[in-house]
């Protein structure tokens, strides 16, 4: 359970588990944590590995890499390497291979020494590789570009930068976005950030759901490092169109009321944000096409990525 479940090794020490197993055998002794982290675990890796080291030599003729760093919530950073390649019968395989927490400087020597040292452990010969693929961070690329095989950017990243450069624009590439699109954009998130944040907003709006019979949803707000966010926030913005109409209002009166009777000692530093405001029926227009667009971009970029780069099979 441990392993196929992937629940925690403390798991085997709950009292609810300890029970169940008592009453299927109640003279049989169950192991510790301990003994699952140092004894078991260990030797059940080294076992997929063997097996593993010994598919990739077999069944593969070239092997591709694919690495991301990523950071956890507890704010640990980890490099993962996944391996992929085609067998005899052109059917694809892919293995998670390790995942390291970065204890370091995230340097581009650092990255290569990690990438370096997992081909050395799973005897995967530099001759053998075909590519790395990666994101647009400067270190990685700098990394992929001193290893002896190609360097491959991420197709789903380097799209990602396209549609945030499309919407916000980008002062490197001279990139002017459109301002119209980008206000709107800004105000749908300014609204849902509204409701994430006041109680009293967020429980008008589901008064609101509630009496126009609606299933019961929440507002979705976009996260910069996915464009895919974008669409699920407009998505959701405009399957709660009619609620959102009726409730918004009363809020925006109540701010402006509250904003009259209370002086704004921060009014300075207030000038660039974005307001509460109703849109126009040509603005909800304008979301439509934004989300018919997102929704194109997300159906033609599944289709050609669908299924690639998730490991199938995950050694322990």
């Amino acid at each position: 359970m441990i392993i196929r479940d992937c629940q925690p090794i403390s798991f085997v020490e709950n009292e609810g588990f300890r029970e169940l197993i008592k009453t299927f055998d109640p003279n049989y002794l169950i192991p510790g944590r301990k003994h699952f982290s140092t004894i078991y675990l260990p030797r059940k890796y080294a076992e997929v590995k063997n097996v593993l080291i010994q598919k990739i030599k077999i069944n593969s003729i070239w092997v591709t890499l694919t690495s991301d760093a990523w950071t956890s919530y507890s704010g640990q950073c980890y490099l993962s390497v996944t391996c992929h390649y085609l067998t005899e019968e052109w059917k694809r395989e892919d293995f998670f291979l390790r995942l390291f927490p970065l204890t370091e400087s995230h340097t581009a020597k650092y990255l290569n020494e990690i990438i370096t040292n997992v081909l050395i452990d799973f005897n995967i010969s530099p001759g053998k590789m075909l590519s790395l693929t990666h994101d647009q961070g400067s270190n990685i690329k700098k990394a992929a570009a001193n290893l002896p095989f190609k360097s491959v950017l991420c197709f789903a990243h380097v799209m990602q930068n396209c549609i945030k450069e499309a919407f916000s624009g980008s002062k490197r590439r001279k990139i002017i976005p459109n301002s119209k699109i980008n206000q709107i954009i800004e105000r749908v998130r300014t609204i849902c950030r509204h409701f994430k944040k006041s109680t009293k907003s967020s429980l008008l709006l589901q008064q609101s759901i509630s009496d126009l019979g609606m299933v019961d949803k929440k507002v979705i707000i976009d996260v910069i490092t996915r464009w895919d966010s974008i669409h699920a926030m407009l998505d959701r913005f405009l399957e709660l169109k009619n609620a959102i109409m009726n409730c918004l209002p009363k809020i925006i009166r109540e701010k402006k009321n509250k904003k009259v009777n209370t002086k704004n000692k921060n009014n300075n530093n207030n000038k660039n944000k974005v307001e509460l405001c109703e849109f126009s029926s040509t603005e909800w227009m304008v979301i439509e096409v934004l989300k018919k667009f997102t929704d194109n971009v997300q159906d033609n970029l599944m289709m050609m990525t669908m299924n690639f780069g998730k490991s199938s099979k995950i050694p322990i």
